[in-house]
């Protein structure tokens, strides 16, 4: 049914603006703790000192490290709920208003209740976690880290301004060669991958609130060579709403999922013809959406990487398999890697076949024994690989 077509087409341009988004939230939540944890963390580590009671004050200190990370913590959190809960919202409204002006009569899609939507961001898990407990792993982890770097310089008799570099990191770095920029890739990864949940339950809700007119949801990967091989294998399948896997499958997901309409037959019109299929956009980035993209801060790498994603219309039908099947053998490697690539180029293995029931990446062994292969197959590819 080419309504749902123009839902998928519409969805995916929109994508365009959830990475702008997620761009966004990473630059607001990282600045927060660049401001609210590092410097008052910094200035307690300079407290130590290099003297002989200084690795057992060290205990007392991880205390006081503790706080200063549960401290910020606690602010970040509360941000970034608070702006996801705005995602919602906003998402919730797109949907609905989106898929109503793609039918082809009057019909108005109904908007989830403000708390159904608001709710997502505190009582629905992450990939089996709650946003606080990504919060509250990142702090423990970080301040072992510190604790650890600490002790280890202190033993070793380096001068408390070695250690303060090697955990903030250096100037001509951009501070990107310390243990604190771990932590702020941390951050990110997971403010991207609650902005994808956020965004797909809102949808989600979305979908429920109309189940009249809805009758599935389609799983739709972005179609260029960054995607995993996971989201891969899910790409095109059909769900009955409120069941089957749903975007994020891994952190930093680009996958997002839309709506498969009842036919006019199913919807009581027997006499609509049904409409032909139409296109599926790569992923359409133009000149409005990159410049769109450098006002909210994204950099000319980030730019790039999403350009990248730019192959042109493909059938709306099409999935990710078939769409790897048309792509260089560079493209293939890359996504799937030199052996697996050459497994599915020769028919072998199907793009689905890579992962299993529980959307867990198979290793080659697995694969073998799953597709009747022998083990002069996957020799015999792994030496072709090489070459």
């Amino acid at each position: 049914m080419a309504i749902a077509d123009d839902i998928l087409d519409r969805f995916i341009r929109h994508a365009t603006f959830i990475e702008r988004l997620k761009t966004q939230q990473v630059r607001e939540i990282v600045a927060l703790f660049n401001d609210e944890v590092i410097p008052l963390l910094i200035k307690r580590i300079r407290r130590v000192g290099t003297s002989a009671k200084a690795v057992k004050r060290l205990k007392t200190e991880r205390t006081r490290y503790r706080k200063i990370i549960k401290r910020g913590n606690k602010i970040i959190k509360r941000r970034l709920k608070s702006n996801l809960r705005e995602v919602a919202l906003m998402e919730g409204e797109f949907s609905a208003t989106a898929m109503s002006k793609e039918m082809p009569f009057q019909f108005n899609f109904v908007v989830p209740a403000a708390p159904i939507l608001e709710q997502i961001v505190t009582k629905t898990k992450i990939r089996g976690k709650l946003l606080n407990d990504f919060f509250n792993e990142l702090g423990t982890k970080l301040e072992s880290q510190v604790s650890s770097r600490i002790n280890v310089g202190l033993v070793e008799g380096q001068s408390i301004d070695d250690i303060t570099r090697a955990i903030r990191g250096t100037a001509k770095t951009g501070f990107r060669n310390g243990i604190l920029e771990g932590t702020r890739r941390e951050v990110a990864a997971v403010v991207r991958t609650a902005v994808n949940h956020t965004v797909t339950q809102a949808r989600e809700e979305t979908y429920k609130a109309n189940d009249d007119v809805i009758k599935e949801v389609r799983y739709v990967a972005t179609l260029d060579s960054k995607t995993t091989v996971i989201c891969a294998g899910l790409d095109g399948e059909v769900f009955p709403i409120g069941e089957g896997p749903r975007p994020p499958q891994h952190f930093q997901c680009r996958s997002t999922t839309t709506a498969v309409v009842k036919s006019f037959k199913e919807l009581g019109f027997d006499n609509l013809k049904e409409l032909p299929p139409k296109t599926r956009a790569a992923a359409p980035i133009g000149q409005r959406e990159i410049k769109e993209l450098r006002r909210a801060g994204a950099t000319k790498a980030e730019i790039r990487t999403m350009q990248r994603s730019l192959n042109g219309q493909v059938p709306a039908t099409e999935t990710y398999g078939t769409w790897l099947k048309r792509q260089p053998g560079d493209t293939q490697n890359k996504v799937l890697g030199p052996t697996r690539a050459k497994l599915f180029r020769e028919g072998k293995v199907k793009i689905n076949r890579f992962t299993n029931d529980n959307n867990r990446p198979l290793n080659l062994n697995e694969i073998r024994e799953l597709e009747g292969l022998t083990e002069r197959d996957i020799k015999v590819v792994r030496t072709r690989s090489k070459k």
